[in-house]
């Protein structure tokens, strides 16, 4: 498997995904993508955007056919790793300008996924920001 940093040609692939799995699409293009590949097939897809009050991890989908094999736990992991990097961090042009320690935020009906993923669970109610209440 391969974790590539999505292309623009890479938009109408992700837009198309982000559709059959009834999620929003209105900030593809502001949101930094990546695709993960097996023997060149995109086998799922994960974003994080830059709000205007927090940061949001958006996905991941991952491909019916490929569920349940290790490819969304290797996706979550290298975005996850890529976050904890400032340096890595600094790259994404999508997400100059942050603090050093900006959590990265993720909503889910399906928490219990992430407990092994170094997540923080709260709930909504909870969350301190914005973005994560409505």
């Amino acid at each position: 498997m391969t974790i590539k940093t999505a292309k623009k040609f890479d938009l109408l692939f992700i837009l198309r995904s982000l559709r059959k799995n009834k999620m929003d699409t209105k900030d593809i293009e502001k949101t930094h993508w990546w695709i993960a590949e097996v023997n060149a097939v995109p086998t799922a897809i994960v974003g994080v955007v830059n709000r205007t009050d927090c940061v949001e991890m958006v996905g991941p989908i991952i491909f019916p056919p490929y569920q349940g094999r290790g490819v969304g736990q290797a996706l979550i992991d290298y975005v996850g790793d890529q976050w904890r990097k400032s340096q890595a961090r600094k790259k994404i042009v999508s997400l100059k300008g942050l603090k050093e320690k900006e959590p990265l935020w993720l909503i889910t009906s399906n928490a219990g996924y992430y407990l092994n993923m170094d997540f923080e669970i709260v709930e909504r109610e909870e969350a301190l920001k914005p973005c994560v209440k409505n």
